[in-house]
C-alpha cells in the first residue's frame, strides 16, 4: 500500500509540475516575449477609420507577421496638433521613432540642422530589397525625393505618396457651353481668354469661371507659388533660403505678383470668395456652379463626397505658361513622407518598415484602392501594374501620373517648406494682394524682409 501511495504522490507531483509549467507559459511567457519585442512608435495623420489609416494599418500588420520581433505602434495625431507636438517632442528629446513630415524646412530640415534625424542616404544608395538591381532612391519620383534632400545632398526622409496642386476643371461644363478645354500647353493669355468666355457664355446662368475660398490664404497662395515657379524656377525659394545673394523682391517675383492682380481684375471668382474657406467652396465645384479651381489633388475626393457624378467629370491641367518663363514642367505640391529620429533605438528595423511601405505591393494599393487612388511616391514603372490595371485607372488619375512623371522637382508649399518667417509672410500677403490693398512691390518687399530675418536667425548673415 505504501508503495502504491508513493507512486500516486509521485504522479500528482509530476502533474502539478506540468500544470505549473503550462501556467507559466500561458501567463508569463507572452508578456516577456512582448517586452522583448522591438517597439517602434510611428506618428501619422490619418483619421481613424479613414481609407488611408486602413492602408497604413494593413502594411503594419503584414510587416509584423514577417518580423515577429518588431512591434510598430501607430499613433494618430491630428494635423494641426502634430505641427506643434512634433516640435515640442523634438525639443524635449522624446520624439517618436518614425514621424510624418512634408519635406522642406518646417517639419524636417529644422530637425536635420539640430542633428535629430537619421541620415538615410546610405540606405537609399543600396539596392531596393523589393526591386532587385535598383537603388532604393532611384525608385522614387525625383521631384518628391528632392523635397527630403537637404542642401548637403543627403536624404533624410522617405516620400511614400504624391499630392500636388494644379487647375482642376469640369469637362462637361466646358463642352456644354462650347468653350475649348484647356490643354497642358495653354498660356496665361489662353487662361485669361477662357475666363472671359465663361463669363460671357455662362455668366447669365449664374456660373463662374473659378472657385476660390481665400479666407485661409493658402488657397490664394497657389497662384503666387505657381507664377513664381514658372518665372523664377521651382527651386528659387529653396535657394534663397540659404543664399544671401538672392532676393525675394526681384523684378521677376514682382512680375509674378502682378499677374495675380491681373487675374483679380477679371473678377473670375464666385461671390464672397474672400470670406470663404477651401471647404466652403467644394459645393461650387460639386454643384457645377464653377468651371475651374486651383487646388490640390484632394479636390476629387471632396467633390465625390458631395456629388459622385460630378467628380467623374473632373479633369486636371498644367498651370498656364508665360512667354518669359524658365520652368515649364515642374509642379507645386508635396505629399507625405516619413523620417526617423536619432533617438530611435531600432533604426535598422524602422528603415526595413519604410522599405516595405514603399514596396510595389503596398504602393500599388494607393493607386488601385477606389477610395484612395493617390499617386504613389514610387515611380509607376516599378509598381508592376498589369495592362488591365493601367487601362482601368480613371482618366484624371492617368493625367495626374503624367504631370508628376514630367516633373524633376516639386516646389514645396510655401506655408510648409520654408522657415516660419517666410511661410508666415507668404500667407500674410495673400488677402491684401488679392484685395489690391498692397502693390506687388510691397508684397515682394515683405517676403524679402522675412527672408533677411530668417538668414540672421540662422546665422547666415549678421
Amino acid at each position: 500500500m505504501r508503495g502504491i501511495s508513493l507512486k500516486i504522490i509521485g504522479i500528482i507531483v509530476v502533474v502539478l509540475v506540468i500544470v505549473a509549467v503550462l501556467a507559466y507559459v500561458y501567463l508569463y511567457l507572452p508578456s516577456i516575449q512582448k517586452q522583448e519585442k522591438k517597439v517602434i512608435t510611428l506618428w501619422h495623420l490619418y483619421t481613424p477609420g479613414s481609407p488611408m489609416e486602413k492602408w497604413l494599418l494593413q502594411a503594419i500588420e503584414e510587416f509584423e507577421k514577417e518580423h515577429p520581433d518588431v512591434d510598430i505602434q501607430p499613433i494618430y495625431v491630428e494635423n494641426e496638433v502634430f505641427k506643434r507636438k512634433i516640435v515640442t517632442a523634438m525639443s524635449a528629446g522624446n520624439p517618436p521613432c518614425i514621424f510624418h513630415n512634408w519635406g522642406g524646412y518646417m517639419y524636417l530640415f529644422r530637425f536635420v540642422m539640430a542633428d535629430k534625424v537619421v541620415d538615410l542616404t546610405p540606405y537609399m544608395n543600396k539596392e531596393n530589397p523589393y526591386i532587385p538591381g535598383v537603388p532604393w532612391k532611384d525608385t522614387f519620383y525625383p521631384g518628391r525625393l528632392a523635397q527630403v534632400t537637404f542642401k548637403d545632398g543627403k536624404i533624410y526622409g522617405v516620400p511614400f505618396l504624391v499630392l500636388f496642386e494644379a487647375i482642376f476643371y469640369n469637362k462637361d461644363l466646358f463642352e456644354r457651353y462650347g468653350i475649348p478645354e484647356p490643354t497642358d500647353d495653354w498660356t496665361w493669355e489662353d487662361f485669361v481668354n477662357t475666363i472671359k468666355l465663361i463669363k460671357q457664355k455662362a455668366g447669365p446662368d449664374e456660373k463662374y469661371p473659378i472657385a476660390l475660398g481665400n479666407s485661409v490664404s493658402w488657397t490664394g497662395l497657389i497662384y503666387i507659388m505657381y507664377n513664381v515657379l514658372r518665372l523664377a524656377g521651382a527651386d528659387y525659394l529653396d535657394k534663397a533660403m540659404f543664399d544671401p545673394n538672392l532676393r525675394l523682391n526681384t523684378s521677376t517675383i514682382i512680375k509674378a505678383l502682378e499677374y495675380v492682380q491681373e487675374l483679380v481684375d477679371l473678377e473670375p471668382f464666385q461671390p464672397g470668395w474672400q470670406g470663404m474657406t477651401d471647404v466652403d467652396v467644394v459645393k461650387y465645384m460639386a454643384q457645377e456652379i464653377t468651371f475651374m479651381e486651383a487646388i490640390g489633388t484632394w479636390i476629387v475626393w471632396q467633390v465625390a463626397a458631395q456629388n459622385e457624378t460630378t467628380a467623374q467629370k473632373l479633369m486636371v491641367v498644367a498651370w498656364p505658361h508665360f512667354p518669359e518663363e524658365v520652368d515649364s514642367n515642374n509642379i507645386v505640391g508635396g505629399g507625405d513622407a516619413y523620417a526617423i529620429s536619432k533617438t530611435c533605438p531600432y533604426v535598422e528595423e524602422a528603415v526595413a518598415f519604410l522599405q516595405y511601405l514603399t514596396s510595389p505591393k503596398v504602393q500599388k494599393r494607393l493607386l488601385l484602392t477606389p477610395t484612395i487612388q493617390i499617386i504613389p511616391g514610387v515611380k509607376i514603372e516599378y509598381l508592376g501594374l498589369s495592362e488591365e490595371e493601367l487601362e482601368n485607372l480613371p482618366p484624371i488619375v492617368k493625367k495626374e501620373l503624367e504631370l508628376v512623371s514630367k516633373a524633376t522637382y516639386i516646389a514645396n508649399y510655401w506655408d510648409q517648406g520654408p522657415p516660419p518667417q517666410i511661410g508666415e509672410a507668404a500667407l500674410e500677403i495673400v488677402q491684401p494682394l488679392f484685395a489690391k490693398q498692397i502693390t506687388p512691390e510691397e508684397a515682394a518687399n515683405k517676403l524679402e524682409e522675412a527672408r533677411i530675418e530668417w538668414l540672421k536667425e540662422a546665422g547666415i548673415i549678421k
